[in-house]
């Protein structure tokens, strides 16, 4: 996965990435931003967790420690 033009993020949050699958959301990763507003990271893909096809992936601004679902805003989407 290669993300561009994210802003940094403040001590303590992180960019987290979810799956939408069925009526429920599956964290795919956590991520840092270098200076460059750039994010370029592999994950594993927790196939066991898709119980239905997957709807979208989207891209969260969490605080940590990681939460079961995401309580942050989405940054950004996939259609």
């Amino acid at each position: 996965m290669v993300l561009k033009g994210l802003r940094a993020l403040p001590a303590g949050e992180r960019y987290r990435l979810w799956a939408q699958v069925g009526d429920r959301s599956v964290f795919c990763g956590e991520f840092g931003v270098n200076p460059g507003g750039t994010i370029v990271a592999q994950f594993p893909v927790p196939v066991e967790s898709y119980t239905a096809p997957i709807a979208k992936l989207f891209l969260t601004e969490e605080s940590t420690p990681r939460t079961a679902a995401p309580a942050g805003p989405t940054v950004m989407e996939s259609t």
